[in-house]
């Protein structure tokens, strides 16, 4: 911060609006006007809920207010989406001095509230008040200076975003790419293939104890898999729990419907992994590529698994099939390798925004 920028509490130069605790009983996933609650701010467009009674006109929300989470991870977010409602637990900023520009605060406000929530203790769920807010000493420049400093981060961050958008579409277009392949195998020309309904296809396996989410282990003998998306979630030290494989299988998360190919000895993880052993004929990496090639209805957080019991297997060979999983394992090899640049240039430009930011605030960016 230069010598020249003030610093000021954050309520001598705006007003802070405390959300509404509206009726639950009028909240509404078909009419009504948009309700803007905590999980609604990241997203910025639309809400998840509506409420369907009257209202006070001073709690609508416009494109353009600036709203602040006050529960978990506090944040100052730009409401984008249509006219809405302020709930309880959300806060407004508005009448704004002729001294700040609106924008600019936005920009710089995180930073203050990330140390308060650095700083505040809690047993559940971190609680952010208005008094909080209004306390905050926040520094500015010369209203010009802002103005400008805005101009320069408005470019910026169309550039990022923009570029964010890019990388995402090239990330995207691949995966279509690699599932209409994959989609192609299964159903192309099958001539020469067999056929068989799903649970035909597969061989009874015993099933090891379960271990419950909570007594998950950091570091341990044994890798647990469960039906989260993390390959490996958790470890365990308990032989006796260690279930023994002759051969490789494909574990089913009956919720999540998420698909691993398994091919070590490993601990079960909670409820509702399916263990998938495939008869001789078939190779459990070409069934776990036939599922994800026929991906079923997602039906919530429901059981999944008795909607597989519906599908037909075709299968050729085991060479072939050797063949198919080869080409398939290449590809996602690949597929991995474009997730890994993509993460690294979405990290890339978000480190850069942060860069931006603090050059900005520390009145080093001339």
């Amino acid at each position: 911060m230069k010598a020249s920028w003030k610093r000021k509490p954050l309520g001598s130069i705006l007003s802070i609006l405390n959300g509404c605790a509206f009726d639950a009983k009028a909240f509404s996933s078909e009419k009504g006007t948009p309700l803007i609650r905590i999980r609604d701010l990241k997203n910025g467009f639309t809400t998840q809920t509506s409420f369907d009674g009257p209202f006070d006109q001073r709690y609508v929300v416009k494109a353009g207010n600036f709203l602040i989470g006050m529960d978990g991870e506090f944040g100052c977010f730009e409401w984008r989406g249509p006219d809405a409602l302020l709930n309880q637990r959300v806060c407004k900023l508005h009448s704004f001095s002729a001294e700040i520009d609106p924008k600019f605060l936005f920009y710089g406000i995180n930073k203050y509230l990330k140390e308060i929530e650095d700083n505040t203790t809690f047993t559940t769920v971190k609680h952010l008040s208005s008094k909080q807010v209004a306390a905050i000493e926040f520094a500015f420049p010369p209203l010009d200076e802002q103005r400008r400093l805005v101009a320069v981060l408005d470019r910026a961050f169309a550039g990022i975003a923009t570029a964010t958008a890019n990388a995402q579409r090239n990330l995207t277009n691949a995966r279509a790419l690699f599932q209409s392949y994959l989609q192609n195998i299964f159903s192309g020309d099958c001539e020469g293939w067999s056929f068989l309904s799903f649970e035909d296809c597969l061989q009874k396996i015993r099933y090891t104890t379960k271990i419950q989410r909570k007594d998950f282990k950091e570091a341990g003998e044994f890798p647990i898999v469960s039906q989260e998306a993390d390959f490996i979630n958790g470890y365990w030290n308990r032989y006796d729990d260690v279930l023994r494989l002759t051969s490789p299988i494909v574990v089913f998360g009956d919720h999540t419907q998420v698909l691993k190919y398994i091919d070590f000895d490993f601990v079960l993880g909670a409820d509702g992994v399916k263990l998938l052993l495939p008869i001789p004929a078939i190779s459990a990496k070409f069934l776990m590529y036939f599922l994800k090639a026929n991906p079923i209805n997602s039906i919530g957080y429901a059981r999944h698994y008795r909607l597989l019991k519906e599908l037909n297997v075709g299968f050729p060979p085991l060479p072939e099939q050797a063949n198919i999983t080869e080409n398939l394992d290449h590809f996602s090899r690949y597929m991995d390798q474009l997730e890994e640049v993509y993460d690294a240039k979405v990290l890339a430009l978000i480190e850069l925004k942060q860069s931006l930011l603090h050059k900005v605030f520390a009145g080093e960016l001339t």
